[in-house]
């Protein structure tokens, strides 16, 4: 907890990704650490659903 910000903070490893969840004063963060290459390829597959919609 290098943010003076952050209240509380836990990090999950779900599969292949990492999740962080920070409590903020004002709101919460979230972090995903995964294969960036996956993730850009589920960003176009889920934009053109979302498109299509």
């Amino acid at each position: 907890m290098e943010d003076p910000k952050v209240m509380k903070e836990t990090t999950e490893k779900l599969g292949a990704k990492e999740v962080k969840v920070e409590g903020l004063q004002d709101g919460y963060r979230i972090t995903v650490k995964a294969n960036e290459e996956k993730l850009k390829q589920q960003r176009r597959v889920g934009g053109a659903l979302a498109a299509r919609l």
